[in-house]
């Protein structure tokens, strides 16, 4: 229902359906929405008489067209492999008309599903502001102020007048902005089909938020169910192969507070990477149904070289280059990556 409103461009008269980003509606649509008197709400609450507990907890982040996070989220509940196509039947009336009837014919019309940018109250957060800005010329002052402009129109943002208590700080026990781990516990216990879903983007770019890789280790470490859904298998091809280079500490987040407040509740650092990589690369790991068995090989070849050179290097040994230049078996894998895979498969196992 929503967003078709979006579609008859009264709620938000900027957007685009094939381009307008989770920001732009976050920041023209979902905050506007919620408003109530001098304050505000999360939007759910507006919409639901009674509190829902969801099905799925969504991971995703907020560059991605608002197009794409829908057409994510209809494409787990149809089981449809991929969303592109989805996301272009919804750039038409006849098409959600179509996408409606198939959620009804397959009662599926009711899933639910927890989106941060709806869940949460933007109210208690971000509504009034930017967040703190960056040295200007730096590129974090030029994510930052892309952030502040409508991504269709260049328009910046009106920002939000009411007086809803603001409560940003990761300190402040009432702030909704630092309880993934509390909320997904605590849905795992209390809804037996929950499960987690990952929404990647085109250019994978969620695989790159600190608090989107951070959410989907956590998921893992409670045994909560993980899927992903893409956008095609060109996606997946074109993408796939720069995932062996994943590092939490060179992924962004919105602000320096809480990169620093991530690390500090990872701790270890190494040992998050290295299961961040068996989640992305392992038989049975999150991209397992859309790349064959001798491409994860060859890339957890990789990240188990550098992981032994990081070792040895703490060691205080230095790390050969000579590995690069192996020898590859018939499957164009390196003899080193083949029985290096095999021992990290079964050391994982």
């Amino acid at each position: 229902n929503f967003w078709e409103e979006l579609l008859d461009g009264h709620l938000m008269p900027s957007f685009d359906p094939r381009r307008s980003q989770t920001n732009d509606v976050v920041r023209q649509a979902i905050i506007p929405s919620s408003r109530v008197g001098r304050g505000g709400r999360a939007l759910v609450d507006i919409w639901e008489k009674e509190p829902v507990l969801p099905d799925n907890m969504v991971t995703h982040h907020w560059t991605n067209s608002f197009a794409n996070l829908v057409a994510a989220m209809l494409a787990d509940a149809l089981q449809e492999p991929t969303y592109a196509p989805l996301a272009e039947k919804l750039c038409s009336r006849s098409g959600c008309h179509a996408l409606r009837r198939r959620l009804e014919e397959t009662n599926r019309i009711d899933a639910t599903y927890w989106v941060c940018a709806v869940s949460v109250n933007q109210h208690a957060s971000i509504c009034g502001g930017y967040g703190p800005e960056p040295p200007e010329g730096t590129p974090q002052w030029t994510l930052w102020d892309e952030k502040r402009h409508d991504s269709v129109t260049q328009q910046r943002f009106r920002l939000c007048n009411c007086e809803e208590p603001k409560r940003l700080s990761h300190r402040d026990a009432t702030c909704e902005l630092n309880k993934f781990d509390d909320m997904i516990r605590f849905l795992s216990q209390r809804v037996t089909t929950f499960e987690h879903l990952l929404v990647v983007d085109q250019h994978f770019d969620v695989l790159y938020r600190a608090w989107c890789v951070a959410e989907i280790v956590e998921g893992n470490a409670l045994g909560i169910p993980a899927k992903i859904k893409v956008y095609s298998q060109n996606a997946v091809d074109c993408n796939y192969d720069r995932l062996s280079l994943l590092d939490v500490r060179q992924c962004s987040a919105s602000s320096q507070e809480d990169k620093d407040f991530i690390l500090q509740k990872i701790g270890n650092i190494q040992a998050f990477n290295l299961k961040l990589q068996q989640l992305v690369f392992s038989s049975e790991g999150l991209f397992s149904d859309w790349v064959d068995g001798k491409e994860r090989s060859r890339l957890v070849g990789r990240i188990w070289r550098r992981s032994a050179c990081h070792s040895r290097f703490l060691r205080g040994h230095s790390c050969s280059s000579s590995e690069e230049d192996l020898p590859s078996d018939s499957s164009g894998v390196s003899t080193s990556e083949a029985s290096e895979s095999s021992e990290l498969s079964e050391s994982g196992q």
